[in-house]
C-alpha cells in the first residue's frame, strides 16, 4: 500500500505506527476499535474522532467509543448509512469541518470513520484526511474477517443443533419400535441400544451397553458365531 505524501513524514508515520500497535493485539473487538479512535483523536489533534461499525443486523450502525468519550446525539446513527453511501467526504459545521471515510472491503461497507476539526486545525485537514484513508484500508479487512468468523461460528452452532435434533428424533423412533434393536460399529462397539433391550429378565440398561463391545454384553452367544454374523453384514452391507 502506497502512503499519501502528506503522511510520509515523521508525524504521519507515528500515527500509523500507534494504530498498528493497537490492531496487532488480535482480531478487532469493540475495545480495539475504540482504541483506534482514541489514538487518532490524540495524535491528530482533532476535536473528536469516532468510528461507526455495522451492527449484526447488517443495516444499522453502532458507535465504538471509549468510556470517557462523549455520547453522540441519538439521531447521528440514522445518518451513518448515508455517510457510507457518499464515500469519502467533508461537511462544514459550526466552527469547523467534519471529514468522513467509509470502511469498505470488497465493495462491502463495514462502517465509517469521522474526524472533527476546529478552525485552528484547518491546516491539518490534508493530513487527517489521508490518515483516515490509510487506517480505513487497514481496519476494513480486519472487520470483514471478524464478521466472516462470526458467520462461520453461527453456522457451526446451527448445524450442530440440527444434527443433535435429528439424533434425538431418530433415537425416539428407535426407542418406540416394538422390537429389540441395537447398533454396532465396525469395531463391534455398541453405539445404540433401544428401550426394548432394557426390558425383561435378560434386559441390560443402556448405560451398561453403549460404548462396550457386543461380545462383552451379549455373553450368552458364542463369540465366534456372533463375530461371523457381524462380519457377513459388514461385508455385504
Amino acid at each position: 500500500m502506497t502512503l499519501p505524501a502528506s503522511i510520509t513524514d515523521q508525524e504521519g508515520l507515528k500515527v500509523l505506527l500507534d494504530v498498528s500497535h493497537v490492531l496487532v493485539q488480535g482480531l478487532p473487538s469493540e475495545e480495539t476499535v475504540a482504541g483506534v479512535g482514541a489514538v487518532l483523536r490524540r495524535n491528530l489533534g482533532v476535536v473528536d474522532c469516532r468510528i461507526w461499525i455495522r451492527a449484526a443486523d447488517g443495516r444499522s450502525y453502532r458507535l465504538m467509543r471509549a468510556p470517557n468519550e462523549p455520547r453522540p446525539a441519538v439521531e447521528d446513527a440514522s445518518h451513518v448509512p448515508g455517510w457510507v453511501t457518499r464515500g469519502a467526504h467533508r461537511d462544514e459545521v459550526t466552527a469547523g469541518v467534519v471529514l468522513r471515510q467509509p470502511l469498505v472491503h470488497d465493495a462491502e461497507p463495514f462502517g465509517v470513520m469521522e474526524a472533527r476539526l476546529d478552525l485552528a486545525g484547518a491546516g491539518r485537514e490534508g493530513l487527517v484526511r489521508d490518515v483516515l484513508l490509510v487506517v480505513a484500508n487497514m481496519l476494513a479487512p480486519l472487520l470483514a474477517t471478524v464478521e466472516l468468523s462470526e458467520d462461520l461460528a453461527a453456522e457451526v452452532v446451527l448445524r450442530a443443533r440440527e444434527i443433535e435434533n435429528q439424533r434425538r428424533f431418530t433415537a425416539r423412533i428407535v426407542d418406540s419400535l416394538p422390537v429389540s434393536l441395537y447398533v454396532v460399529d465396525r469395531d463391534y462397539r455398541i453405539q445404540a441400544w433401544n428401550t426394548q433391550r432394557e426390558t425383561g429378565t435378560q434386559g441390560i440398561s443402556r448405560e451398561e451397553a453403549i460404548g462396550r463391545t457386543v461380545f462383552e454384553v451379549l455373553t450368552r452367544q458364542p463369540r465366534d458365531l456372533l463375530q461371523k454374523e457381524f462380519e457377513e453384514v459388514f461385508r455385504v452391507g
